[in-house]
């Protein structure tokens, strides 16, 4: 219901409001954009911050990012989480300009087939490869949206134009 309440809006921060407005049972993560504006809107069932997204590429992986949501998170290992975001931002900012959407997709291969080198148990049990649901890399200024289920590494992305 949310996302279709989103979809029906004329604008992304219109798309944010209703986002914000519509009431959750859990926690989730949505990305609005239209040409202009790009933002961000992280969730639990009671909370919703809302966060611009600037020209460069963003990165999101399965935990918070906002500080005072990350206090809220269950206790669960975000650790794998945390240390694909950590992988994928360095990585984003070492890539030459202007960003790829074939670089985005062979960083997020990578990383979704790595684990975190410190824990014990492989990838695949703790976010890897089956456990990703789906890979997205989303281009509001082109109207492109590029994505897999899965991990990136498993899959080539279908192309789907607005």
């Amino acid at each position: 219901f949310t996302i279709t309440r989103a979809l029906g809006c004329a604008s992304a921060s219109e798309a944010a409001d209703a986002i914000v407005a519509t009431p959750r049972m859990s926690g989730h993560n949505f990305y609005a954009a239209d040409a202009q504006t790009g933002v961000n809107v992280e969730c639990t069932a009671g909370q919703a911050q809302v966060s611009p997204v600037a020209s460069e590429p963003f990165v999101h992986t399965n935990h918070y990012l906002v500080p005072s949501l990350k206090a809220l998170e269950f206790e669960r290992c975000t650790m794998n989480s945390q240390w694909r975001y950590e992988q994928l931002q360095s990585r984003v900012n070492l890539m030459r300009r202007p960003v790829t959407v074939q670089a985005c997709w062979d960083e997020l291969g990578r990383v979704c087939q790595a684990c975190v080198p410190t824990d014990p148990q492989p990838a695949a049990a703790i976010g890897g490869p089956l456990d990703t649901v789906a890979t997205v890399i989303m281009c509001p200024a082109q109207g492109t949206l590029y994505l897999c289920a899965g991990g990136a590494g498993a899959a080539e992305p279908q192309r789907f134009t607005l």
